[in-house]
Order: structure tokens, then sequence, then C-alpha cells
């Protein structure tokens, strides 16, 4: 602001005067903005790593920010997969804490308008966490609904809002008590973790729409996964390396469209009959029958840890060595 000979003494004083206090204003709004956005990322490092010693204390900060942890609540959890756009300088520190709370406060006033229960936003590292509680008539399956559909409209509007990034969504389980909202969180992050390596990045994946992965994640020695993925698969991944034969790409694609030739011949852009050959020599090299239930499961199996440790071409290699 610059003195204005146009302006009269009177409005000329009253400029001198409002102006210092306009800009004071706005710095203590901004102070309080950013402590509270201290105050909301504090409480969910805390919930998330069960880092507090009384639980009454965190149930009442709980139900000052609008939490009530008696209700069941469930964690919803947005990973920030990149902070800069393509061709842009690595985000700096400073600009990343800015961008989070913009992040925060703009989920925080979509979530005011659209969300169908109480609600948190935080951050934790490059992630935005989002709290929820729900009433108690309502059951496990209708909340784990609900989360989700609510987790794939936020991922919309981040997707929207900010285009320059990236986001992968991940729903955990509805948890009971304040104590379970960290399991609640944990399970959101497997969901994310698992489907970028399955599917990859830009998706909401839910923890209870995982199946047989959740036990497969929480074996306790991978290797000995490995070693089940190479006994049943192994041949037929090195024969498709040597005869570029798409073999094992047919019989994930058989076994993801339940079963039907002209479905995974759809998929795969090939003739019916080409998938039926493809089957039937895929069985042959493997020693199987998909007839038998046994074979099919083992091989459905073997294919869901593939799924998880990919065959990759020197792993082949220096298995054939």
């Amino acid at each position: 602001y610059q003195a204005d000979q146009g302006l009269s003494p009177t409005t000329q004083a009253i400029l001198d005067h409002t102006i210092p206090l306009l800009g004071l204003e706005i710095m203590r709004l901004h102070s309080r903005s950013v402590l509270e956005h201290q105050q909301k990322n504090s409480f969910v490092e805390e919930l998330i790593a069960q880092d507090f010693k009384s639980e009454e204390a965190m149930l009442e900060r709980g139900r000052y920010l609008g939490l009530n942890f008696s209700h069941t609540c469930l964690l919803l959890v947005f990973a920030v997969d990149e902070f800069s756009s393509p061709g842009r300088q690595k985000t700096g520190e400073r600009e990343s804490q800015l961008l989070q709370a913009q992040l925060q406060r703009a989920l925080t006033r979509q979530l005011q308008q659209t969300s169908p229960a109480p609600f948190l936003v935080g951050f934790r590292g490059d992630s935005l966490v989002v709290v929820t509680t729900w009433p108690p008539e309502q059951g496990r399956e209708e909340i784990t609904s609900a989360a989700s559909e609510l987790a794939r409209n936020i991922l919309l509007y981040l997707k929207r809002s900010f285009p320059t990034l990236g986001f992968t969504g991940g729903v955990g389980l509805p948890q009971q008590g304040i104590r379970k909202a960290g399991l609640s969180f944990s399970q959101a992050w497997q969901a994310i973790a698992l489907g970028r390596q399955i599917r990859g990045g830009g998706r909401v994946y839910c923890y209870h729409r995982l199946g047989v992965y959740r036990l497969l994640c929480s074996h306790p020695d991978p290797q000995e996964l490995l070693a089940l993925r190479d006994e049943i698969l192994g041949p037929l991944a090195d024969y498709d390396e040597k005869q570029r034969a798409n073999l094992l790409e047919t019989l994930a694609a058989y076994f993801a469209h339940n079963e039907d030739v002209n479905a995974t011949a759809a998929a795969l852009f090939v003739h019916p009959n080409t998938v039926r050959y493809r089957l039937e020599r895929a069985a042959k090299l493997l020693g199987r029958d998909l007839n038998w239930l046994e074979d099919r499961f083992q091989l459905y199996l073997a294919l869901k840890i593939a799924g998880l440790f990919p065959f990759a071409p020197a792993e082949k290699k220096e298995g054939q060595a």
C-alpha cells in the first residue's frame, strides 16, 4: 500500500490505521489455522501409534475434535504418490508442508459438505488420513460399504482438485474402541501397498476385498511362497520366456474371468480356440488337470503369489544356470 495523493486526509488516516490492523488479523487467523492443523496431526499420530497413556484424556481430545470413540471407528488413508508434476523439480520440504496444509484444508471443507459420518482429516508422513466414527446402529457391512463409497468420492475429488498429484486410497476395517484405531490404519495402508503392487496406483483398495492376499502377506517366510510359486508355475514361466507363448497370462486371465473361455478370449483379443489350445498346453507342461478342483486351487494360489511376487527375466535365468 502506498499513500495516494488523491485521497482525502480523513480517508488516508483511516487507511493508515486500518491496514496494519487487517495485517495483524490475517496473521492471527493464519497462526490459528496452523495451530489447528498441528493439533489434528498430533492427535492422528498418537492415535495411530497408540502413543498415549491416558485413554480417557485421548477420548476427551477426540470429543473436542468431533469424534466419539465409543462408536465404531474406521480409517481411510490416501497416499500422495508424488509431490511434483512431471518435468518439475522435486518439491522442497517447505513447499511440501504448504501443500500438505492446502490438501488438509481442502479435503476438510469438502467433507464438511459430503461426509456421511463425523470425521477428522490429518497428515501422517506423505499420507492424508481420514478418521471416521459411525453410530452404533449401523452394522459392519453397512459401515464398510459407506466408507468405501466415501473413499472413492474423496479420490475423485483429490484427482480433480489436484491434477498434478497422484493419489492411492486404502480403506481399513471397522474397529471398536480407540485402542483399535491403529489397526484400521494398518489395514488401510496394507491395502494400498498390496493394491499398488498388484494393480498400480490411482485407485481405492479396500482391506476387506484383499481376500487370500491377506493370508499370503502375513506369511512369515516369503521365500517359502516363492518356492511354492516356482514349484507350481516355474515350468510355464520358463516356457513363456523361451517361446513367447503367453501361457501364464492366459491361465491368469482364465481364472480372473471365472473360467469362462469366451470372456477370457475377449479380454485377450484372441479366438476362443486359441485360449483352449493355450490352456491345454499349459496343463500338459505343468502336469495338471484343469477339470480337477485340487489342481485348479493350487494353480490359483500360485498365481496369487505370482501377483505379489512376479516372475522376472533375471530370476528365471538364474534358476536355469
